[in-house]
């Protein structure tokens, strides 16, 4: 399943390494034009724009982001004081003359490295925080072989972990001071039945790749994350959700069995009828119940390539509420961004639903990216307020058919999207709060807008009624919020103790997969089902999130 293009590995880094340097160019050539036209900015100043206007694209349904980067562009050179005329012209020559040749360039380059979502195997957590390094690692590509031996009296202390493409946000994947087995090389399909949809996969193949090979066959994932970059071991791991909870629950809801590797050698078929525990407590169990090395999944029917989509703008919690439950009713995909900076809340529904035509053709989607980590977060009070009120008002098309590639995963089209945090990485807060506590959202909005510390990635749903078999699974019935904050240090630790005691009050709990920082208090409080779970432990297996909430 690896692909092989047609540039050798040194001709593609000197492409990649070229590419970098010419995004940064496209940065300063926006600086540069706004002085040609009489406008001064700093040159981090245009270095942002150009940045987050990328990035605005990128969140967009619109090839090439056209329409919504120009929108962020002028929207947020407007806001630096430009006037309108100025930051229309300055928008349209920078599209016409610099943005577009990137384009081009990524057109040809960016399909040559590895189809993992980087084309560089990172150890880092996708959160970028500052990680002590595991003592050992090990490639690991044979299911039918025996757990590799740990060469080191420092890792076999630390235990192991596997560790598949790094896409969880917080410490969850990561392993300081033991080994991490890298499961990437578990990346066959095994069989298919066309008639019920089942697959079954090692586990360390991609969604993506799922993807590639079945959309054109009329089948997609029965539930899907955000990125797509994410292993099926990692997505059982993580017991992840997507934007039909209220409907298809969980993705370890449609998980049929699996083969569980222990520390001790022994192999285990796992499915509800057999092994029934250890089904359930590998299911969000965070990889702390052996290694999976096989999966057998239920895929479902598609009909095209296509969704419908219908935007919706509102404003206020009550109307949230109501929308939502008129919009639930409608359609399998609902999920809202909301502006949790804006003086009275606001936001968009973005409702869909697989189209019933349009053929099966697999686009390939234009991946820029961030080409360089800059000395500190982009994001911050100032950028937030405007790419908050430039996506708010961007042209907003009420219906729309799109790909399924930029509807489901948005900010996969831009490559290295946390760079923009800078060298200190981000943390990503996300909570449930059960349906009849859901009014204490509004407190949570109310302690972000005070500390004037927001996200511009804010996701609001609801989690639907269906229970997942996993013990540990972090959805209940009720209210999600999901939102990113730079890290800034002792400020954003203490932002977070506010926002966990709120939590905490409401009977909500934590997403263990975005999580870097909870106590093991809180998270043994919040899931009730913990004791039941901990008897199910692998002794050898072991992560950093782990040794912080478990002991």
């Amino acid at each position: 399943m690896h692909r092989r293009g047609w540039l050798s590995a040194e001709c593609c880094e000197y492409c990649s390494s070229f590419l970098r340097h010419c995004c940064l160019a496209e940065g300063i050539g926006v600086w540069w034009l706004l002085a040609a036209l009489g406008h001064l900015l700093p040159v981090v100043t245009a270095l942002f724009v150009y940045a987050f206007a990328l990035l605005v694209g990128g969140l967009s349904f619109l090839p090439g982001g056209l329409g919504s980067r120009e929108a962020a562009m002028i929207g947020l050179l407007s806001l630096y004081g430009l006037p309108e005329a100025a930051a229309i012209m300055a928008t349209l020559i920078c599209r016409l003359g610099t943005l577009w040749f990137a384009v081009v360039l990524g057109g040809c380059f960016s399909g040559e490295t590895k189809n993992d979502g980087t084309g560089i195997m990172s150890l880092r957590a996708w959160g970028r925080l500052p990680v002590m390094p595991a003592a050992e690692e090990i490639w690991w590509n044979d299911r039918t072989a025996a757990l590799p031996p740990l060469s080191s009296l420092i890792s076999a202390a630390g235990g192991m972990l596997a560790y598949g493409n790094g896409r969880s946000y917080g410490d969850v994947c990561l392993n300081s001071g033991g080994a991490l087995l890298h499961t990437r090389g578990l990346d066959r399909l095994m069989a298919f039945d066309a008639v019920t949809g089942v697959m079954t996969c090692e586990a360390g193949v991609l969604l993506s790749e799922i993807l590639d090979v079945f959309v054109p066959r009329g089948w997609f994932l029965p539930v899907t994350p955000s990125t797509r970059f994410v292993t099926v071991g990692g997505a059982i791991a993580n017991d992840v959700h997507g934007r039909n909870h209220h409907g298809a629950g969980t993705f370890g809801c449609h998980v049929r069995r699996f083969e569980l590797l222990r520390s001790d050698g022994s192999r285990h078929i796992c499915s509800p009828q057999e092994n029934a525990e250890l089904f359930s407590a590998t299911i969000g169990g965070m990889g702390l119940t052996g290694l999976i090395t096989w999966v057998e999944l239920a895929l479902r029917p598609i009909s095209s390539a296509y969704v419908e989509v219908e935007n919706t703008r509102f404003s206020g919690l009550d109307e949230f509420f109501a929308l939502n439950a008129e919009v639930e009713a409608k359609h399998e995909y609902v999920v809202a961004w909301v502006d949790c900076l804006a003086p009275s809340l606001r936001g968009i529904f973005m409702a869909g639903d697989h189209a019933p035509e349009g053929g099966f053709v697999m686009r390939g989607q234009t991946r820029l990216g961030i080409p360089f980590t800059p000395p500190f977060s982009l994001v911050n009070r100032l950028s937030l307020r405007a790419f908050n009120a430039a996506y708010y008002n961007r042209p907003l098309a009420l219906h729309q058919i799109v790909h399924y590639a930029p509807y489901f995963y948005p900010l996969d089209a831009v490559q290295n999207w946390n760079r923009i945090y800078g060298p200190h990485g981000f943390f990503q807060y996300q909570f449930v709060l059960p349906m009849a506590a859901r009014e204490a959202v509004g407190e949570v909005f109310n302690a972000i807008a005070a500390d004037g510390r927001g996200s511009f990635l804010a996701v609001l749903k609801t989690f639907g009624e269906r229970t997942s078999p996993g013990l540990m699974s972090f959805p209940m019935h009720g209210l999600t919020l999901a939102l990113d904050f730079p890290n800034n240090g002792a400020l954003t630790l203490a932002l977070f103790r506010r926002l966990d005691a709120i939590v905490e009050a409401a009977g909500g709990r934590l997403y263990a997969a975005k999580d870097a920082r909870m106590s093991g208090v809180f998270y043994r409080r919040s899931y009730p089902r913990f004791e039941e779970f901990m008897h199910h432990v692998d002794p050898a297996f072991l992560s950093d999130f782990a040794r912080r909430v478990l002991s």
